[in-house]
This record gives C-alpha cells, sequence and structure tokens, in this order.
C-alpha cells in the first residue's frame, strides 16, 4: 500500500486513460539516438561531487560477482537487450475517491521522454507477447540505448480507467473492468516472461498487486468508506493471480522491483518459496517501509518514492553500477521527511536458484527487515 500524501479536494480534474500522452508513432528501428544523461535524482543542495550515476564498471569475474550484479549482465547477455515491464497497480488514495495511478503513469512518461526514451507504436504481434488487446487505451512502449549500445526495452501499463473512484465503480465500470483485465493479463506475462519485472501500486497489507478497483466498507471515522482489508489479508488474492505465472519459466524474471508499502515485509518468504525453484538467482529490489509520494506533482525526484527507485534500477541497467553503487543511489530515493535513521527505504536480496553457483552467496542488503 502506497501513501499519497495530503487530501486532494474534490475539484481534482477526471483525467482519463484518453487523455494521458499518446504514442507518438515513432517506430522501433537501429537509428534510435544514445540516451542523454538521466534525470538526476539528487536534491538541489546535494554537493556538487556527488556522481548522479556510477561510472561503468570494468568487467570483472563472475565469481566475484554479487547475484544482483550477475543479474544486470544477464539481461543482457543473449541480445544486449531488456526486455522490461512496469505495472503501475490500481492506486487509490486514503478516502478512495482518487485514483492515482494515472497520474504516477504520466510522470514515469515524462521522465523517460525526458532521459530520452522514444515512443514506439505497439504492432499487433507485440500486444499479444505482451498480454493485451488491441484496443487496450492503458499500454505504452518506450525504446533508450544505454552504454555500450545496450537497447532498453520498455513496456508499461497502468490499471485505472481515471482518477474518479466513482466514476470507475459507477457510470465507467465495464470500461475499468476491461482495463484492470488488460493490466492483470499484462502482468501474469510479465511474471512468466520478462527478464525485469516492476510493479508500482498497493500491496493491499500482504494481499498482493492488485489492478483492479478495491474493496470497500463503511467508515464511521474520517471518511465515509474505506479500503477492506479482511479479504486481502484472509486470501491474499494478489499474489494467488501471479503464483502459476511465476512459477511457469525456469529463470525469469531475473530482477523484479516491488514499489509498493513494506513489500519486503508483506512478500520476502512468499517469493522465496515462489522463486526458489528457478534455476538461476531472482534478484528482489523491495520497500522496508511504508513509502510516500504526493501524485498532484509531476516532479518525481524529492516526490514519489516509488518512482525514484523505479528510475534508480532503469539507470542501473543504463550504466552497470556495482551493487554498492546501486544501494548508494537507492538511499537518495528516500523523501526527506520519511527517512528512518538506519533503515533504509529500500532492501536490495536475491532468492537462490536451485542450480545457481553461489561463490558469494551473501548479497550485502541495505536495511534490516
Amino acid at each position: 500500500m502506497a501513501v499519497a500524501v495530503g487530501v486532494l479536494s474534490s475539484s481534482l480534474p477526471g483525467l482519463t486513460a484518453a487523455d494521458l500522452p499518446a504514442p507518438a508513432g515513432v517506430m522501433a528501428s537501429s537509428t534510435v539516438s544514445p540516451t542523454p544523461p538521466p534525470l538526476t535524482l539528487l536534491r538541489p543542495d546535494a554537493p556538487a561531487s556527488t556522481p548522479a550515476v556510477a561510472p561503468v564498471q570494468p568487467q570483472v569475474p563472475a565469481a566475484t560477482l554479487t547475484p544482483f550484479e550477475r543479474n544486470l549482465q544477464r539481461v543482457f547477455a543473449n541480445d544486449n537487450e531488456a526486455d522490461i515491464r512496469v505495472i503501475f497497480g490500481y492506486d487509490n488514495s486514503a478516502d478512495i475517491r482518487h485514483v492515482n495511478d494515472p497520474f504516477r503513469a504520466e510522470h514515469f512518461m515524462d521522465y523517460l521522454k525526458k532521459a530520452g526514451y522514444k515512443p514506439v507504436t505497439p504492432t499487433e504481434e507485440k500486444r499479444e507477447q505482451l498480454g493485451v488487446t488491441a484496443d487496450a487505451g492503458n499500454l505504452r512502449l518506450f525504446e533508450g540505448v544505454g552504454t555500450n549500445g545496450r537497447r532498453l526495452n520498455i513496456a508499461m501499463i497502468w490499471s485505472a480507467r481515471t482518477t474518479s473512484f466513482a466514476r470507475n465503480i459507477g457510470a465507467e465500470y465495464l470500461q475499468q473492468v476491461k482495463c484492470s483485465e488488460e493490466a492483470l493479463k499484462f502482468m501474469q506475462k510479465a511474471a512468466s516472461e520478462a527478464e525485469v519485472m516492476l510493479y508500482v501500486g498497493h500491496s493491499r497489507e500482504g494481499g498482493g498487486p492488485d489492478t483492479f478497483p478495491p474493496e470497500i466498507k463503511p467508515d464511521g471515522g474520517k471518511y465515509l468508506h474505506r479500503v477492506d482489508y479482511t479479504p486481502y489479508r484472509n486470501t491474499r488474492p494478489g499474489l494467488a493471480s501471479l503464483s502459476s505465472s511465476l512459477s511457469k519459466s525456469k529463470d525469469k524474471p531475473y530482477i523484479m522491483s516491488w514499489a509498493s508499502c513494506k513489500s519486503d515485509v508483506h512478500f520476502s518468504g512468499w517469493f522465496r518459496k515462489v522463486l526458489g525453484q528457478k534455476e538461476q538467482d531472482t534478484s528482489l529490489i523491495m520497500s522496508t517501509r511504508f513509502t510516500t509520494f504526493h501524485p498532484w506533482i509531476a516532479e518525481i525526484a524529492d516526490n514519489d518514492e516509488g518512482l525514484m527507485a523505479t528510475v534508480c534500477l532503469l539507470e542501473a541497467f543504463q550504466f552497470n553500477p556495482s551493487q554498492e553503487a546501486f544501494e548508494r543511489r537507492l538511499k537518495l530515493c528516500e523523501i526527506d521527511a520519511e527517512r528512518i535513521s538506519g533503515k533504509p527505504a529500500w532492501r536490495v536480496s536475491s532468492v537462490p536458484g536451485v542450480s545457481a553457483a553461489t561463490p558469494n552467496p551473501a548479497p550485502s542488503t541495505v536495511a534490516e527487515k
């Protein structure tokens, strides 16, 4: 569960999927310009000598790499391309009136464009590969180039039809169900086929990722209604929807990021069980506490902890840092007011595969549980 800071007024504009930026019709090609240096996540008052990204690391023997560093290399090993899929779950505010994932998806796309990624028009074949229908309005594709000609192919989807909860469960309910189903199928395909899978949204207090409007119940206190977490705690429907998909592949995904509240606390045990049968290690980036964001502010840095961590991982694919350097960067992906001394918000870990060589089986972590 992600926490949206502040309470939006009832005049929040109802941004629909159709209102979000449409693909510009740029087809993938070998002439894509190299991605310029990424937007810095450093605060304006950060020391000028602090590098925005870690320098490219020299090639070192695999035996000395951490599982995370090996997985960064595995992503590009066969074709020098990264298949990255990003899912924005149905991200409702605490009072459930507003839905934030269309905003967060738009902010993420703004970052991609400023960082040099190019929109790509999805072909029928590509849509089928991603598990969505031809008329899915909540799918976007981007392509970027990192160091050494590495190509980053990003497919992303969001879950909410509009930013109005009332409209999504009322007049536009059928359209909302379609959006949610498209996002769920996309997520299931990503769980079984993508090299990299990134989720941004709610944890539903351990129920798992969710692409549908939440279960609600009357609230006699602060809000008229609130999310009913009881069914999520009891049946963990989000995890059930992904278990079989995650078990299909013997190795993929190589790296997973779960940018939702307390994902390490809620899901680390489940991931160890589901991913422990993979042939190779699976690297995880998960949160150790509630994460915070301001959905109405377009600037990601210092305003959206989940998107800061997501961008940080994308930059790791571009620039191939060491795990130590990546973890230092993750510490910057926190809003100052939310920092907890001695407990960084993000933890890097790996689930060992059954046949993986593990000369360095204990990767460093950035947080305690």
